[in-house]
């Protein structure tokens, strides 16, 4: 298991070296402050800067609204996933402008959407499918070699194979194909080649006449005329009857090629790295061979060594080691980079339960932790799953309230490198107290903390002035932590931004707070999309953060 080599690194540098703060503050149109927040500990960093939003409708405290943002170069317009309306948003932002201020202030750049495009009702007009039942719009991608762009189309039942749409620029179907159970993150593999991943989740529970649906990846070949068979669902049946790599999670009496759960997938040459988020896993896909050679679990955290705040008591942050507790990564966002002649793989360390009808794989537990106040707290009902070791003597939580950089070799074999540890939380601690371990949906201290802290969502890199960076998305929390990683062994926290409210004290149920929720900025960050400086509308390097939560795309300019 892995051991974090340095727990204090993070907390020696903030007493070392000087934190340069700066807060900037716009008046919203009623006036209620909305405060954009970025932070630098290094002389010179690279700043992060809100130029622009986007919001696609009102916030909802369960998410849905703005998830999965895909950037056009060719067109300078942004395609985004509007999952509570099921369309795809488009938006021009060939117009935003950094003139280089700290922050110009979301009210002076809001964008409009050109049109919204209601693909329940386009399927149902393509021969062949009238009789398609849309259940939901997951994720998409552009490909600006063949003028389109791709979105992942869910069904209404949860074992009824989902769709991959092929749209123009202007939103118009322009083929359809088949794709797995439940497709989820949708990606081009080159110019030719289309990826989904297809989830399968159990969403009728486990009792008995309840279907689990086989997770998969679609593989869809756009240079096959017929698009039936230009796609292929590959499954994980050759890992049926075998012993699982240490770490790789299972429901106890499950096969793997029914409870294998594809969440997300990056690229890096004929290699896809799929996350298999509930089973604690990675999984190579050779995309050539359509098959899948090689599965990694992620190393559990021990927390005697590496500190986190456990402890629910709506004060303030106090991070120290637990004894007897264990995170499980569970990782959701994957990126996948080069950087010299190396690959490398980041993982966002965000855990998932399994809560599905009758079936919940959590334990929720009210006790004193080592001599501590007595707190709440989730840990993963070990019964239940298959992989976790020393059961009677361990607790293992869900997540890893950290990102892992692997270096990947040329058998795919992933080494850990890299692990920011307790860095997540420190760094919080100290630029946003009031919203330490907070909701996204509601601004209370420790809320989170005996469940996954900031609660990583989602990763991605990118090279601004020839260095590579990483971006993450911390769901909970809100904002965007930014890493220096071109020497991924000893990756550099940046900078931090976070474009949520630090003033909204109106909770869930309240009166005013659906209001409130409506002028909170930010929240919940879901899909990323980098735009580099030289495709981008301004000149410099962009970040588009699709919140789900708040229902906006923020329009970040780096540097």
């Amino acid at each position: 298991m892995f051991k974090k080599q340095n727990v204090t690194k993070m907390m020696t540098l903030i007493l070392a070296v000087a934190f340069v703060f700066t807060a900037f503050v716009s008046a919203s149109a009623d006036d209620a402050t909305y405060t954009t927040v970025g932070y630098s500990d290094l002389e010179g960093a690279l700043s992060m800067r809100l130029i622009a939003r986007y919001k696609a409708g009102n916030a909802n405290p369960d998410g849905g609204i703005a998830e999965i943002v895909a950037y056009n170069s060719d067109n300078g317009k942004l395609y985004l996933v509007n999952g509570v309306e099921k369309t795809l948003d488009i938006v021009d932002i060939s117009a935003v402008q950094d003139d280089g201020s700290v922050n110009l202030g979301p009210e002076e750049q809001n964008l409009i959407s050109d049109k919204s495009i209601d693909l329940a009702e386009a399927i149902q007009k393509v021969a062949g499918y009238e009789t398609f039942e849309y259940g939901d719009l997951t994720s998409v991608a552009v490909n600006t070699a063949h003028d389109i762009v791709a979105v992942a189309v869910q069904a209404a039942g949860h074992n009824d194979n989902g769709l991959v749409a092929v749209l123009n620029y202007d939103g118009e179907i322009q083929q359809l194909y088949p794709a797995g159970k439940q497709p989820d993150m949708i990606i081009f593999a080159g110019n030719d080649t289309i990826l989904t991943a297809d989830e399968g989740e159990p969403r009728e529970g486990y009792s008995e006449g309840a279907t689990d649906p086989a997770g998969s990846v679609t593989v869809i070949d756009l240079n096959d005329s017929d698009p039936v068979k230009a796609s292929t669902q590959v499954g994980f049946e050759d890992f049926d009857g075998q012993e699982l790599p240490e770490f790789v999670l299972t429901k106890e009496d499950a096969l793997p090629s029914v409870d294998f759960e594809p969440e997300y997938i990056a690229l890096v040459g004929n290699f896809a790295y799929v996350t298999l988020q509930e089973n604690n896993a990675i999984a190579v896909l050779d995309i050539a061979e359509k098959k899948f050679v090689s599965l990694k679990g992620l190393e559990f955290i021990d927390h005697s060594e590496v500190a986190l705040d456990l402890i629910k008591k709506g004060k303030e942050a106090v991070l120290k080691t637990e004894p007897g507790f264990f995170g499980v990564p569970m990782p959701d966002g994957i990126a996948a980079t080069q950087i010299g002649d190396k690959t490398y793989v980041l993982t966002a360390n965000e855990g998932d339960a399994r809560e599905w009808n009758d079936f919940a794989n959590v334990i929720v537990t009210e006790e004193s932790i080592n001599g501590s106040e007595e707190t709440e707290y989730e840990t993963l009902d070990s019964a239940l799953i298959k992989g976790l070791t020393d059961k009677d003597t361990r607790k293992y939580l869900f997540g890893g309230r950290s990102f892992f950089i692997y270096e990947a070799d040329d058998a795919n074999n992933l080494t850990l490198v890299y692990t920011s540890g307790s860095e997540l939380e420190e760094i919080t601690a100290q630029y946003v107290p009031g919203a330490f371990n907070s909701s996204h949906k509601d601004l209370k201290v420790d809320n989170r903390s005996g469940k996954k802290g900031p609660e990583p969502e989602n990763v991605i890199t990118g090279v601004v002035d020839g260095k590579t960076f990483a971006f993450v998305a911390l769901e909970r929390v809100s904002g965007i932590m930014m890493y220096d990683i071109s020497d991924p062994a000893n990756a550099k926290f940046v900078n931090y931004i976070n474009t949520r409210s630090l003033a909204m004290d109106v909770e869930d149920g309240e009166e005013g707070y659906e209001e409130a929720l409506n002028a909170a900025g930010d929240l919940g960050p879901e899909g990323l999309d980098f735009i580099p400086a030289d495709q981008s509308p301004t000149g410099g390097a962009l970040l588009l953060v699709a919140n789900e939560v708040s229902g906006t795309v923020s329009v970040i300019a780096l540097g």
